[in-house]
Order: structure tokens, then C-alpha cells, then sequence
């Protein structure tokens, strides 16, 4: 490449000619997302073409291109060079339609020389290949790029059968129509209105504009090839260097892997179909988060940046994607239940513990611990006794860490290999003896727990609706199914010669309005309501309107009063609850 038109210092600029000379073929993984772009996108690329034409620039820079090698077979030699491209298959696939556009119209002009682009620019250099394309796009979109090969195979007029286009084979899910044949279309169009010849021109200027277009899209538009060892780091990449790109999500990149062995389409069609599809569809919105803790539970040492590596050593004995979904299987039951709710494939033991640890927004540093003992339950390898005082043990720890506002500096390190390090001896004994033992992690002490709720303003924090419900529940009565909107008795802000200044002072106002002893649960309308009345009617309000039960009891203690006297008195009351609920 002329150093004139580099764009950056990197010996990895390439243009899509140099791309192609490194690589004989450029997959995009199967159940990669489909073709996405639109006019808009095709619009700022003709931009960039035409700067070029025009003579403002030499070059124009397209961003990052990240492509991952795939293992070769050592028993298979003289295997053609290919790699999966993990971000920058929009890009490839518009610049591959558009050199076909233009060997297409030049077919009408030239056949031969149409030919020539077609061969140089757009098909691997090897016979005997069941597919002959350069680039090879996810199965969604292979019908419609399959239509596109057609059309240069019925254009191109006296080219001997065995050197026509071997498109890769679609799907029978594959639409016929969609983005990426429309954007062919325009290309299309653009290339004829290109090659329409003015007053007094001959064919041979047609043809030196769709050359000179042919010539900046393979020659001067530049990307940065950056080549990963492991296709998990692709995410890092992503946020930095993109262009007109969307971003590939981590169960993308699993899916990927699961299929990167299957060598059919069609069998891998039916595979992703029955086994692997379902299994995504259960996993949902949140199921990226499943890979690392599975990771973690087989490999405590694991670092996000290795996730890659672990699953194919996992898996390295799995021959289809099926093995690899049954032994997922059991941990997305475990962790969906932890990040969902969901407790249909638990007994009603495990039932109540999941429900609170998905209410509290258990920290994802301890799903690889409380997945395994979810497991065990499961599978009867721990007796309810045990799991139980493990369950209570976990809950009151991490609260605990709430309560008192301390940094989950540690608890990674903890849990991660938990399990492992309780393998002769799964009590609550062990469990506590091992947090004790790690300098880093404080198990807070009841003066922590009281001291936080006495001066903490608990209010700003992730925990407080969930305490809130949590000590209502402990009072005799019915349990409200409405999530509670949280009150402030004395009001977040209070004017000067109101009852409210009377009693507290600016000082006392700062210290006591977000303490958890100043907050009640209501109703979203009742509390709506309430704004800054006066503490009377509130606690009359409390009593005869409110379905908490927390409110009605502060009113029949608190009648009259709201002060901080009242205000110190009931923070006790909540410390003796606290501590009696998440005791250990």
C-alpha cells in the first residue's frame, strides 16, 4: 500500500484488497446478527468514496476490523486460510456488494472485463472449493446474498461452468428479501446511473468511472486489522473503535463458539433450531451474565478477560452443541432463579430463599457459591438443615454489608471458590470461618448494624426499599402485594415557620430525613398525598388508610410526636429487628 494513502502508523492498515490477499475466505459466524445497514449508512459511505474521487483526500478510514483465526484441522492439509470476522461484517459485506454491483453493470459493457473483477476481487483462487465466495455471511442472510451470486452468474455471458460463483448453501429460515438485497439494489442503481452515458461520450468512459469507483473500494478505503488470540476481547474493542457498527453482545460470542465446530450448514441449522435457540430464548434478556459464574464454578482462577479460554477447555470434550446445552442446562436453572425470580424447577425449601436474594439484588459475586448450593438442594447432596443455615448465613452477611455501606471489595474473591474450599464440611461453622479468615472482608458486628441504622442515611441506597418490606413482613398481618413508595415522616424539606421548623433544627433536619427510622412504606397514592403535612394528620392517615403495616404501628407508638427523641427511640426498634431477622 503506498504510504500516501495510510490513514495511521499501523503496519495492520489494510484495504480490502490487502484483506483479502492475507485471508482466502472471511466467515461471518453463523448466527451472527444479520446485514443492518440502511441507506443512511450507505450515504456516508458514497461520502467517503467521493472525497476520494473528488481529489480532497487520498484515503478514507473506516475504523477497526476484528477477525479471530479460525483452528485449523492438522489432520487436513492445504486448507484454505479463513478467519471469522467479529466486528466489521457490515462493512465487509457493503464493500463485497459493491464491487459485485459493479462487475454487474460492467458486465453489460465489457463481459470479460467483468469477469476479471469478479475472479480478482470477489472469489477465492483455489479449485475443487464447495464455496468460491470470499466472504461468507451468517446464515439469515446467505438466500439474498445467494441471489445477488446468481445475478453475476446470469450477467457474466461465457464463463465456462466450472468457474461460475458457488454461493454458500442458505437455510431453510433464510428470508429471500431483506436488507441486505435492497442495499444491493441501490448499489445497483447508483452503478447504472454511473455507467449512463452523456452527449458524446463513448463506452470506454462509462467504464473508466466504474474503475475509478472500483479503485477507491478496494484500494482506498482503510481499515485497522486487529486480529484476537481470543474472541472474548472483541467486547473490550468494540467501545473504543467502531464505524457504523452494532455492538456484538457476549452470548453472541458463545453462540459462536458452540457452532464454530459444525461444519454443515444445514445440520447446523437444525441443531441451533431444536437445542440451542430454546435454551437462548429461556436464558432471555439477562443470559449473558450466566457464562462467567458457570466459568467460575469450574475454574475458580477465571478472569473475565479468559472467559473464552475456560469454556472451550470445558468443552473440549463435548462433541455437538447439544452436550454443551445439557451441561448448561442445570446452572441456567440456578442462575435464572437468582437473577429472575423464577422458582418453578425448585422445591418450596429453596423457594423463599431465592425470592429474597432476587428481592435484595444479590450481588453477582456470589452466584457461583449460591448456584452450586442450589444444585446441591437440587440434587439432595445437602441437607435442608445445612442449606438453610448456608441460605440465612449468606443473606445476613451481604445485608449486613449493606446496612453498613461497605465496599464489595473481597466478596469476589470469596465466593468464587467457596464452594470448593467447603468441600469436607458445607455448616454455617465453616462458612463463617472462612470469611473470618480473609483480611479484606469484615463481617459486620450487631454495634456495625445498630450504629448504620442510627446515622446511615439509608434512604440513597440500593437496600432501603428492600429492608423496608422486609421488616414490614415481620409484623403480624397480611402482606401487601404492591411495591411500596418510600415516605419520609419528617418531609425531605421543610419551610422556615412550619410546625415542622419548630421541632427540628437545620442541623437536626440534615441528620435525621433519610435514616431508616424516618422512612415508612405507603402506597404510591397515599404517599402522594401526604407531602409536608403536619405529623398528626400523617399519623392519623397512617392508621386508617395505609395497607403497610409499619405505618399503622409507628401511629399507635408515635401518636402525637414526631421528633427526634421519637426518632431515636424507633431506629432501636429497627436495630433489635434487624438484627433479629438477619442474626447470624
Amino acid at each position: 500500500m503506498p504510504s500516501d494513502t495510510r490513514v495511521t502508523d499501523s503496519q495492520d492498515e489494510q484495504n480490502y484488497e490487502d484483506l483479502f490477499r492475507d485471508n482466502d475466505q472471511i466467515h461471518v459466524p453463523l448466527f451472527q446478527r444479520p446485514y443492518v445497514w440502511t441507506n443512511k449508512e450507505l450515504t456516508t459511505l458514497q461520502d467517503d468514496i467521493q472525497v476520494v474521487l473528488d481529489g480532497q483526500e487520498s484515503s478514507q478510514f473506516l475504523g477497526a476490523v476484528v477477525t479471530y483465526e479460525r483452528p485449523r484441522d492438522p489432520n487436513v492439509t492445504g486448507r484454505i486460510k479463513a478467519v471469522d470476522v467479529v466486528d466489521g461484517q457490515q462493512r465487509l459485506i457493503t464493500l463485497t456488494l459493491y464491487v459485485a454491483a459493479i462487475a454487474e453493470v460492467m458486465s453489460s459493457l465489457d463481459a470479460e472485463m467483468a469477469w476479471r473483477i469478479i475472479d480478482d476481487h470477489l472469489l477465492v483462487a483455489r479449485t475443487g472449493l464447495s464455496v468460491n465466495t470470499r466472504i461468507i455471511p451468517s446464515i439469515s442472510d446467505r438466500k439474498q446474498f445467494h441471489q445477488v451470486c446468481e445475478r453475476l452468474n446470469d450477467s457474466v455471458h461465457g464463463v465456462p461452468e466450472s468457474k461460475k460463483i458457488l454461493a454458500p448453501q442458505s437455510g431453510s429460515e433464510s428470508p429471500a428479501d431483506g436488507r441486505l438485497l435492497k442495499q444491493y439494489m441501490r448499489m445497483l442503481k447508483e452503478m447504472r446511473a454511473l455507467s449512463k452515458l452523456a452527449d458524446g461520450e463513448c463506452i470506454e468512459d462509462a467504464k473508466s468511472r466504474l474503475e475509478g469507483r472500483l479503485e477507491v473500494l478496494i484500494g482506498s478505503l482503510q481499515v485497522v486489522v486487529l486480529k484476537l488470540n481470543d474472541p472474548s476481547s472483541a467486547n473490550k474493542i468494540f467501545q473504543r473503535l467502531n464505524y457504523a457498527g452494532v455492538q456484538v453482545d457476549i452470548l453472541g460470542l458463545v453462540r459462536n463458539e458452540v457452532f464454530s465446530r459444525l461444519v454443515d450448514p444445514r445440520q447446523t441449522e437444525r441443531i441451533f433450531q431444536e437445542s440451542w435457540q430454546p435454551f437462548e430464548l429461556r436464558l432471555g434478556e439477562k443470559g449473558a451474565g450466566l457464562f462467567f459464574p458457570y466459568c467460575l464454578i469450574h475454574k475458580s482462577s477465571t478472569t473475565k478477560s479468559e472467559m473464552f479460554s475456560t469454556l472451550r477447555e470445558l468443552w473440549k470434550d463435548h462433541n455437538s452443541p447439544e452436550e454443551i446445552v445439557h451441561h448448561l442446562d442445570p446452572f441456567a436453572d440456578s442462575y435464572l432463579a437468582l437473577v429472575t425470580g423464577d422458582t418453578s424447577t425448585f422445591n418450596d425449601i429453596a423457594h423463599v430463599y431465592i425470592q429474597r436474594f432476587y428481592a435484595m439484588k444479590c450481588p453477582a459475586a456470589a452466584y457461583p457459591f449460591l448456584m452450586q448450593l442450589l444444585l446441591a438442594k437440587q440434587s439432595d447432596d445437602i441437607g435442608d438443615q445445612d442449606f438453610e443455615d448456608l441460605m440465612n448465613a449468606v443473606e445476613s452477611f451481604l445485608i449486613r454489608r449493606l446496612i453498613c455501606g461497605f465496599e464489595p471489595t473481597g466478596l469476589h474473591a470469596l465466593f468464587k471458590s467457596l464452594w470448593i474450599d467447603m468441600r469436607d464440611n458445607r455448616s454455617l461453622d465453616k462458612f463463617r470461618q472462612l470469611v473470618n479468615v480473609r483480611g479484606t472482608i469484615h463481617w459486620p458486628t450487631p454495634e456495625d448494624v445498630r450504629k448504620s441504622i442510627r446515622e446511615r442515611q439509608l434512604y440513597k441506597s440500593k437496600i432501603c426499599n428492600y429492608l423496608l418490606v422486609e421488616l414490614d413482613r415481620l409484623l403480624p398481618g397480611d402482606d401487601p402485594s404492591e411495591a411500596p413508595s418510600v415516605e419520609h415522616i419528617l418531609p425531605q424539606t421543610i419551610e422556615d415557620g412550619s410546625p415542622w421548623a419548630e421541632i427540628f433544627s437545620t442541623e437536626d433536619h440534615h441528620r435525621y430525613r433519610h435514616t431508616l427510622a424516618n422512612l415508612v412504606p405507603l402506597t404510591q397514592e397515599l404517599n402522594s398525598s401526604l407531602s409536608n403535612q403536619a405529623y398528626s394528620d400523617k399519623a392519623s392517615r397512617f392508621r386508617s388508610e395505609s395497607m403497610f403495616k409499619t405505618p399503622r404501628l409507628l401511629a399507635a407508638e408515635f401518636p402525637d410526636i414526631w421528633d427526634p427523641d421519637a426518632i431515636e427511640a424507633r431506629s432501636e426498634q429497627i436495630a433489635n429487628q434487624a438484627l433479629q431477622r438477619w442474626c447470624h
